[in-house]
């Protein structure tokens, strides 16, 4: 689907005229109508607007194609493709970030926007600044850099007033080199225990 044809529908879907939208997003009316008849494409600026003000993920703003990498965000075909832990072809990952089931090199998001931006710019005709933005909004919702900033979300400013910004840095690099079988494993832990705990609490509860 066009990004014309998906903004029509998340704009329906959050029941907004044209003209809400528009107010949403400080541009005119005609702006929006330009958009939805695809004659111009917003900038990646504007749809990580668009995004904030929906609460619709970027990604699925974006023309993305059906297969793309977990790690770095490149497109895959049939020969980009990595390997699982059994040696076979994952659509989830390509074969420079993954192979074996393993992530081939570590890195950090960081570093990994600065390597990829400028091909992406030159490959694409966008600006640097514009691949940056770009790769700043998508590589967060990827696999491989999800663990992170949920677990970040979830526990960062607590852990970090409690045992400072190295050992939470620490532990984050230690999930990032950890294979996706083995992350989702340890949710599945957590949930468990989790869930033991909340009935023993329950079946303590004398009041």
């Amino acid at each position: 689907m066009a990004f014309a044809e998906k903004l029509v529908a998340v704009r329906r879907a959050h029941n907004l005229t044209q003209d809400q939208l528009a107010e949403k997003l400080y541009v005119t009316r005609q702006a929006v109508s330009r958009w939805e008849r695809g004659e111009v494409t917003p900038g990646i600026d504007m749809m990580k607007l668009i995004a904030a003000v929906t609460g619709e993920p970027l990604a699925h703003l974006l023309e993305m194609p059906e297969h793309y990498c977990e790690s770095c965000g490149m497109y895959l075909t049939p020969d980009d493709c990595g390997t699982d832990a059994a040696g076979n072809k994952t659509d989830h990952y390509c074969k420079w970030c993954y192979d074996r089931g393993d992530y081939t090199y570590e890195t950090t998001m960081e570093a990994m926007i600065e390597d990829c931006a400028p091909r992406l710019a030159k490959n694409t005709g966008m600006t640097l600044d514009e691949a940056v933005s770009l790769m700043g909004a998508v590589l967060p919702q990827l696999e491989r850099w999800r663990a992170v900033r949920e677990n970040e979300q979830h526990y960062g400013a607590e852990a970090r007033e409690r045992y400072g910004n190295e050992a939470v840095d620490a532990m984050n690099e230690r999930i990032l080199d950890m294979d996706p079988a083995t992350w989702n494993d340890m949710k599945e832990l957590e949930k468990a225990i989790l869930g033991q705990l909340s009935i023993a609490l329950f079946d303590g509860d004398t009041t």
